[in-house]
């Protein structure tokens, strides 16, 4: 509690302290499954724990319908860590990106629109470059049933060190 016992003007300043939001590191789904690779140009695997600047990397995504059933309308979500670019996708062709409905590039994520038939998968994927020298966040990757909130899986956020 603060008082004034003048006839001054009081004026108080009041400092807060926040911390960094926490990332979700857990992996979870429902109905659907999906999976992460990430891959040197050649196709070899990277680990994209320790990235050097200027690597250039290809993210491929594969989501999983192993039921029985059409799932329809599904949202592929990919956010880049801040240190990494986009590589325009645009000028370079890659044939396992057709079977999406849409595809909606920006300067820091990818969307992926898409259907998939009864047990069946379809693979995207991102080519990007570790950019900036720093500690960074790969943000969860997350797949979802745009209507239906029960279909979706997650994969969890992850560190990643550009020297």
């Amino acid at each position: 509690e603060i008082k004034n016992n003048t006839d001054q003007k009081l004026v108080a300043n009041l400092f807060t302290k926040t911390s960094v939001a926490e990332y979700d590191m857990t992996e979870s789904g429902n109905f659907i499954k999906m999976s992460v690779a990430y891959r040197e140009k050649n196709g070899s695997t990277l680990n994209v724990s320790n990235l050097k600047v200027g690597t250039d990397i290809v993210v491929e995504v594969t989501v999983q319908n192993p039921s029985q059933w059409q799932v329809t309308e599904l949202a592929l979500s990919y956010y880049l860590p801040s240190g990494w670019e986009l590589v325009n996708e645009r000028v370079i062709d890659d044939s396992r990106n057709e079977s999406a409905k849409h595809i909606d590039f920006r300067d820091d994520r990818a969307y992926f629109y898409f259907d998939l038939a009864p047990n069946t998968q379809k693979t995207f994927v991102i080519k990007a470059n570790a950019t900036y020298e720093g500690n960074y966040m790969i943000p969860a990757v997350r797949c979802e049933d745009m209507y239906n909130n029960e279909i979706y899986y997650q994969i969890p956020a992850r560190g990643c060190v550009v020297k």
